[in-house]
């Protein structure tokens, strides 16, 4: 696994469960047809870890987070938002991998070659082709009209 930001005080408290979630379902599937399980450890170990890390290298230009008041439950929290929201923000996600050649022959291809799978790729619905907020959403972004002229939700 690689999990940028991932302390071994993380990884004792997910191989102890302390702060774990469970996957959502999505994860579970796709851990076990890997057939990692075994291997290297439980999913709810793996899918906590995975997440923190996520969630930390969503923020790693607002916060440093090697300080003592790291709050795992907060990185869960801040994970959850990055794959519910409409689009997801999915990028932080691409920096956890897995090293399995069979993952990559079987799954979509990413930015990264073999033997590396994204934990970004687990996620359902992971890659935005089309977004159109609706104007009222572009309204709450604050952007001056002069940036993107044209109407918003219409032309951008």
């Amino acid at each position: 696994l690689h999990l940028p930001f991932v302390t071994e005080d993380d990884y004792e408290a997910a191989f102890e469960r302390v702060d774990c979630q469970s996957p959502p379902d999505w994860f579970a599937l796709d851990w076990e047809r890997a057939d990692l399980v075994s291997v290297l450890c439980s999913p709810v170990a793996a899918f906590n870890l995975m997440a923190w890390s996520a969630a930390r290298c969503a923020r790693v230009s607002v916060k440093n987070f090697r300080t003592d008041d790291t709050d795992r439950k907060k990185d869960y929290e801040t994970f959850m938002k990055l794959v519910s929201d409409t689009p997801k923000h999915s990028s932080p996600l691409e920096h956890q991998a897995v090293a399995m050649d069979h993952w990559s022959k079987s799954y979509p291809g990413s930015n990264l070659s073999q033997p590396w799978f994204q934990f970004r790729k687990m996620v359902p619905d992971e890659t935005a082709w089309e977004f159109q907020p609706s104007g009222e959403e572009v309204a709450g972004w604050n952007v001056p009209d002069d940036v993107f002229g044209g109407t918003p939700g219409v032309d951008w």
